[in-house]
């Protein structure tokens, strides 16, 4: 039986997973999900999604989308009617260990055997050999590890923190939601940076992680493939020069969606230059 692989992209938010995802979506080998932890909130309508309007990726209700509504009808084939819950529970401590305690919750065991039926219709369905989930959560990769049947490869995204934080706040304003103060939302990210960056090297196998800057991804596409075929096993393929939906059926991402050409965004460092005691506190945080 040939082996199944989850490569499992892990990041903060506004990182690069989506451009990664869509990259990694022009290789006939893969099919992409988006982040496949909130499935249940966009069916359910949650809080997360909303500003899609709880849409797939191409623009139609997940039940009338042709790739998940033959999702959905071969899992009820299969005895399940209802996708539950597809994020684990997890501890809010700031505590690494306590946070990974977590994960041994009973509840959670179950939520990953749901979450690899899902797994396993959407290989039947698409007929490839991997699938690319950009769900970017710790905690729920560290549950995928312990208890999924399949093999998970981790990508992590590392991004300069200051233009993370920059455009957390820029979508902050685009979605008319409360700024945060910039320097609480440097610390929270540093804070998450920190948690994500010792998951991945204490609970992802050594062989099983790459890890990756935005900058090299979106510089130097062919560059970073080549990376990503020695670390997979991926067959080559040719470098995509735009970003483009590709009939793509993913859950959530960047509410960006249209096509555009592939290139490093640096425009952040001209906002940083009127910012110069942010731009120094970030480096150094980030360095840290």
């Amino acid at each position: 039986m040939e082996e199944k692989t989850i490569i499992y992209i892990m990041s903060d938010v506004r990182s690069g997973s989506t451009l990664l995802e869509n990259i990694l979506s022009n290789s006939p080998e893969i099919v992409s999900v988006g982040e496949l932890i909130h499935l249940h909130a966009y069916l359910n309508k949650g809080d997360v999604g909303k500003v899609f309007e709880w849409k797939c990726s191409c623009g139609k209700d997940f039940n009338t989308c042709e790739f998940w509504s033959k999702i959905f009808s071969s899992l009820k084939e299969h005895g399940i009617i209802d996708v539950k819950k597809t994020s684990v529970f997890k501890s809010k401590d700031l505590n690494f260990r306590k946070r990974l305690e977590s994960i041994h919750l009973p509840e959670n065991e179950q939520i990953i055997n749901h979450v690899d039926k899902i797994y396993e219709t959407i290989f039947d369905i698409s007929n490839k050999s991997f699938i690319v989930d950009s769900s970017k959560n710790e905690i729920q990769l560290a549950a995928l590890i312990k208890y999924s049947r399949y093999n998970i490869k981790v990508i992590y995204i590392k991004r300069d923190i200051r233009a993370v934080v920059l455009s957390k706040l820029k979508w902050q304003i685009k979605l008319g939601l409360k700024q945060t103060n910039i320097f609480k939302l440097l610390l929270a990210t540093k804070i998450k940076n920190n948690i994500q960056n010792t998951t991945f090297g204490k609970v992802v196998k050594k062989n099983d992680r790459l890890k990756l800057n935005y900058g090299e991804i979106a510089n130097d596409v062919p560059g970073t493939l080549n990376k990503i075929f020695k670390f997979t096993g991926i067959e080559p393929y040719t470098s995509p020069k735009f970003m483009e939906m590709h009939n793509n059926h993913s859950v959530g991402g960047t509410p960006n969606r249209e096509r555009r050409e592939i290139s490093y965004d640096n425009s952040w460092k001209a906002e940083i230059a009127t910012k110069p005691f942010f731009r120094m506190v970030g480096k150094f945080i980030d360095f840290i």
